[in-house]
């Protein structure tokens, strides 16, 4: 069954724009930011590198991420000094932009392009997961607390503060989306799609219903799914007082049908060519707009503060 971390969503109810990009949405948190999304999964999208120019470039996310990075590198190299060295060791080593998939970019609708369409289907591979570590150990805990808080008041006395104001502003970002998620093109898009595939094999059932609602989910073509790595599977002993650590898990390759390759190829063509993909990009841009425009009191205020933290975060890493 494909995983919730990828493009495909097979649940009833959901849009067309909402089979590519919901589940985008949730992919990449890292194991200690829960609040919300972190970067995007690799596979059959793009990267953030090929989106053109945007109205959510305006958020920090790299910044954003960068300090997260740096708090952590400080809190790891206090609990070593404190006798715990083992976050250390377990560190990912380099920071990630948060919020990355809010970029729209050449796969956030569709196969991004037919070579990938061939290979990956409507999946995409699950990010790899840093090393767990599992405390039983008071000692451990306690220094834990008084690590991270002076890993962020290093940085500057409010932050802390100013970081999760921030996520919480990536959040906005998010949900500001959810009307593109749920949108469904025009029906003469659906109806230049229903032709096309028809035309490539693909009959579809209620076709009165379909145009108004594009859905993969009609054709009967069975979904590939993850590979799970077997580092995954490691559980911590019941009985230990100590500090463990687990295996980094590596990425999940996303493995699809040969049925979902064929699928998935004949959309890519036939929405391209239909402005599926065309209606999707026009809304983003639109509802990015708007949104920037409604928030851009706090843009001003914030995006200097975390430009400074980000700066000063990089000064205390050099000689960390």
């Amino acid at each position: 069954m494909m995983s919730t971390k990828g493009w495909l969503s097979r649940r009833p109810g959901h849009s067309a724009a909402a089979i590519f990009m919901a589940a985008a949405l949730v992919a990449g948190c890292t194991a200690e930011a829960k609040q919300g999304p972190g970067g995007t999964p690799s596979g059959a999208g793009s990267s953030h590198e090929d989106a053109a120019p945007q109205p959510f470039d305006v958020f920090l996310g790299a910044e954003l991420g960068f300090i997260e990075y740096a708090t952590k590198k400080i809190r790891d190299a206090c609990m070593r000094d404190a006798g715990f060295p083992q976050l250390q060791k377990v560190s990912t080593g380099k920071p990630a932009r948060l919020f990355e998939e809010l970029i729209v970019t050449p796969g956030t609708f569709m196969p991004a392009s037919d070579e990938l369409a061939r290979s990956r289907g409507f999946g995409r591979d699950l990010p790899a997961k840093p090393a767990r570590l599992v405390s039983k150990d008071p000692s451990f805990d306690q220094n834990l607390e008084r690590c991270g808080k002076q890993s962020w008041e290093a940085i500057g006395p409010d932050a802390n503060q100013v970081w999760k104001t921030y996520f919480e502003l990536g959040n906005e970002l998010t949900q500001a989306m959810v009307p593109v998620y749920r949108a469904h093109p025009p029906s003469k898009v659906g109806e230049s799609m229903a032709e096309c595939l028809a035309g490539e094999g693909y009959v579809i059932p209620n076709k009165d219903h379909w145009v108004k609602e594009p859905s993969i989910n009609v054709f009967g073509v069975p979904f590939g799914r993850h590979a799970e790595p077997a580092e995954a599977r490691w559980q911590p002993r019941r009985d230990a007082g100590d500090v463990q650590i687990g295996p980094a898990v590596p990425p999940a390759p996303y493995v699809p049908t040969e049925g979902e390759k064929k699928l998935a190829t004949a959309w890519r063509k036939c929405g391209t060519a239909a402005g599926f993909d065309d209606f999707f990009l026009d809304m983003s841009m639109r509802q990015q707009k708007i949104t920037i425009d409604r928030l851009e009191t706090q843009f001003t205020e914030l995006n200097p503060q975390i430009t400074s933290l980000a700066k000063k975060a990089a000064a205390l890493t050099e000689s960390t």
